[in-house]
């Protein structure tokens, strides 16, 4: 009940919105000398020479990333692609080579992993005894932790392939890099090895000979390198922890143990042998700053608070470093194990790189791209903007780059001149002292004039379409679209029959001139159920669309009958009275999509038969399905808006889940049913929430966008009274998960609803719906 209870408590907010320090002196020139073949000798002076002469600045693009981490690089070795992936600073031939040390030693990390075969019992012959942490040998692999949103289960691998495979199309999430293992065996090392349960998604590591016995239908997976027996000066227990739920969880035994025994549920089972401390690792793929506000670098391995000047985030261009902030300076506002939070380096832009150093090159994290911001917020509520309690919910971008903002609990929309920075007003006609009124069951005349403004839509020859609701709990009051000529100023209004109340969703199809609208009430029943409404408005007269209808005289427009479509408004029922119509959006198929929030699915009507398919959302992971006691609805991910991408993917955000689900909406039949997993194949979700920093009770994923090159953008809401915390991120296309600085270090109270990306300049506007203005992130190239 306590999503039911909130979702009536806190409706007035669109319904109601990342984890050692040991420096190494060595005399470089000797030691990576002695290691490295004249090929990769002759190879670095080579590279040497082509990066002095060389311009390798590069505009960046989210989704356009040379190289997250060395591996991904892997086994390719050009120059080419060594141009490419060193973007960093190298100013002498010893780091040169130094690098490609620890690539050549990933290369053959790879190749002895790939080769191990279980059945065959045929491992590498061991080399001399060496320690698991001696640098000197270079060969370790990164255990790289994933988590997915959905079964909220852990994934660990030391393939950078497969992670990046697991993460777009399972929809992991990359959480950071647990510990470092040894590539190659030696004496006195094991194997790390990977079995998978038969039955469900869930992994367990056992390194070879522990006395810890697979469970039962687990399948040998993988090896995922060699870990030490016995506990050496320089290694540390690599601690298996398993829940209730049967996640199997790994860290480092002195990282983050009463964390994870206590606060996630946790218990400690053994170790599974000794392993290294991992080097720096971020985990998102692109840092997104704020000038004059925070950067925030999400990832692993550090450092706990360590106050230390050879901890430094460095941020630079190809061959110049340009900031450099150690962990002990002023300007550090946090740092941990997962997170840094620091005050945006000034001189700082968007083809800039970031990484993190414990100042010895081999003890470097990966080079991520930097993409740079400035912010600003306006003003968006006109002094004639007065009746009611108007705050901004939802807004779209017209061809002359104006803002339309839909209010919740105002009287008409906002134009916004994003050149300019004005306001225009353009309040809806009401006849005195107000439609949206209604006669409660004693018999009394309540009226109102506060409606719910949730969508918006701007169609190419200008006009404005939007949403105003009655009542969205009850099932009274009445609903209207309005259509509105911004060049004219003159407003035609299309009353919604029978009431209506909770309409929500509109959209208009550019192709046929009809208009879909969904009424989503949470008040609806068997008698008077939630539908979706299509009209072509072309065929209204203005008798028919006007604005003054008072709802006590006969209707002005008819509902069809027959096979008549024109001047009147056709009514198409929903799969079952559970079912709702939230927002829609029209396909490249001309058919019409929309979420159903109460019910936990989305939709498809066939434009042309009318013929509705529903499809399950997964199976709720954070909520559980609610039955209100006097209502029939299932509160489960809480589907809102939808956007289709390129080849019929189909994004939608789910609002209690803060997840985004990415629909591949070809698969057709298959899609209609979840599987034994309570998964349904044809989705993938996407976690937006830094497990375990934020909450997922009081944060709601709240509305998306696409930018040209199909990142897909979206902001998150909070009510300010639940202490949950904002944020504005994007998924890129490979499914990795990047987030600006909390909203809260924006100054913005509570979170965002709405948001538009500029297609042209990347440009960034979003809706501060508590502070009643409209925020801006403006990229610097």
């Amino acid at each position: 009940m306590r999503l039911l209870s909130k979702l009536l408590k806190n409706h007035s907010f669109s319904l109601g919105i990342i984890w050692y320090h040991k420096v190494i002196i060595r005399d470089y020139l000797h030691s990576v000398f002695m290691k490295v073949s004249y090929t990769f000798v002759y190879l670095g002076l080579s590279l040497s020479i082509l990066l002095s002469s060389t311009n390798m600045s590069q505009a960046f693009e989210i989704g356009k990333v040379p190289c997250k981490d060395q591996s991904s690089c892997a086994p390719s070795i050009s120059n080419a692609a060594l141009l490419q992936s060193l973007q960093f600073k190298i100013n002498d031939l010893k780091e040169i080579l130094a690098q490609l040390l620890a690539q050549k030693s990933q290369v053959t990390a790879q190749t002895s992993i790939g080769s191990f075969a279980m059945t065959a019992q045929t491992v590498q012959q061991p080399k001399s005894t060496v320690t698991i942490c001696d640098s000197s040998t270079g060969a370790r692999a990164q255990v790289y932790e994933l988590l997915n949103g959905r079964t909220q289960k852990h994934f660990y691998t030391t393939d950078a392939i497969e992670k990046d495979r697991f993460i777009k199309e399972f929809g992991f999430t990359d959480l950071g890099v647990v510990a470092e293992v040894a590539s190659v065996k030696a004496v006195g090392m094991v194997a790390l090895q990977r079995f998978k349960s038969g039955s469900s998604e869930t992994y367990v590591l056992i390194s070879e000979g522990s006395v810890m016995k697979v469970p039962n239908g687990f399948l040998f997976d993988k090896v995922l390198g060699y870990v030490s027996q016995k506990n050496e000066s320089d290694s540390v227990g690599l601690r298996h922890y398993i829940n209730v739920k049967g996640d199997h969880y790994y860290a480092l035994a002195d990282s983050r143990v009463d964390l994870v025994t206590k606060a996630l549920g946790y218990t400690y089972k053994m170790d599974t042998g000794y392993v290294c401390s991992p080097k720096p690792y971020i985990a998102e793929n692109v840092v997104l700053a704020v000038v004059g506000k925070t950067t925030v670098i999400r990832g692993s391995g550090f450092g706990e608070n360590p106050k230390n000047p050879n901890y430094k985030v460095i941020i630079q261009d190809n061959l110049k470093e340009r900031a450099g902030v150690s962990s002990d300076s002023s300007n550090v506002i946090s740092w941990t194990d997962r997170e840094i939070k620091i005050k945006t380096p000034a001189g700082i832009k968007s083809d800039y790189y970031a990484y993190i150093t414990k100042g010895d090159i081999l003890k470097n994290s990966n080079r991520v791209p930097v993409r740079v911001y400035a912010y600003a917020e306006y003003n968006i509520i006109s002094k004639d903007n007065i009746t009611g309690n108007p705050l901004p919910l939802d807004l779209a971008f017209d061809n002359d780059h104006t803002l339309w903002v839909n209010f919740e609990f105002g009287r008409g929309v906002e134009a916004f001149d994003t050149k300019t920075k004005t306001t225009k007003y353009y309040q809806d006609i009401q006849t005195p002292p107000g439609i949206f009124g209604y006669v409660d069951k004693t018999g009394n005349s309540i009226l109102s004039t506060i409606t719910a403004g949730e969508d918006v839509d701007v169609v190419a020859n200008g006009d404005i379409w939007y949403t105003q609701g009655g009542s969205l709990y009850q099932q009274i009051g009445y609903g209207r679209v309005v259509q509105l000529n911004p060049t004219t100023g003159k407003q035609r209004c299309y009353s919604v029959p029978n009431g209506g109340a909770g309409l929500v969703g509109v959209v208009y199809d550019e192709k046929t001139g009809v208009v879909w609208a969904g009424i989503a009430s949470l008040g609806a029943t068997t008698e008077t159920p939630n539908y979706i409404l299509s009209f072509k408005p072309g065929t209204f007269t203005d008798t028919m669309a006007n604005c003054a209808y008072d709802y006590k005289t006969p209707a002005p427009a008819p509902l069809c009958t027959g096979t008549t479509v024109e001047g009147c408004f056709k009514k198409h029922t929903l799969p079952s009275t559970l079912f709702d119509a939230a927002h829609l959006v029209v396909a490249p198929d001309g058919s019409v999509w929309f979420t159903s929030f109460y019910a936990h699915a989305i939709g498809k009507i066939d434009a042309k038969s009318g013929q509705i398919q529903s499809y399950p959302l997964p199976l709720s992971s954070r909520n559980e399905f609610t039955k209100g006691a006097a209502s029939p609805w299932l509160l489960g991910a809480g589907p809102w808006q939808l956007i289709f991408g390129a080849d019929n993917q189909l994004w939608i955000g789910e609002y209690f889940e803060n997840n985004f689900i990415k629909f591949d909406t070809k698969r057709g039949v298959a899609c209609t049913k979840l599987n034994s997993q309570g998964a349904n194949p044809c989705m993938r979700e996407y976690d937006v929430i830094l497990f375990p920093d934020s909450s997922f009770e009081e944060e709601g994923s709240h509305t998306i966008d696409l930018d040209a090159q199909g990142n897909l953008w979206f902001v998150t809401g909070t009510f300010p009274q639940d202490g949950g915390v904002g944020y504005l991120g994007v998924i890129d296309p490979k499914g990795e998960v990047s987030l600006f600085p909390p909203l809260p270090d924006l100054g913005i109270t509570g979170g965002g609803a709405g948001i538009v990306v500029d297609k042209k300049t990347g440009d960034i506007w979003f809706n501060e719906y508590w502070e009643k203005k409209i925020g801006h992130l403006k990229y610097l190239k």
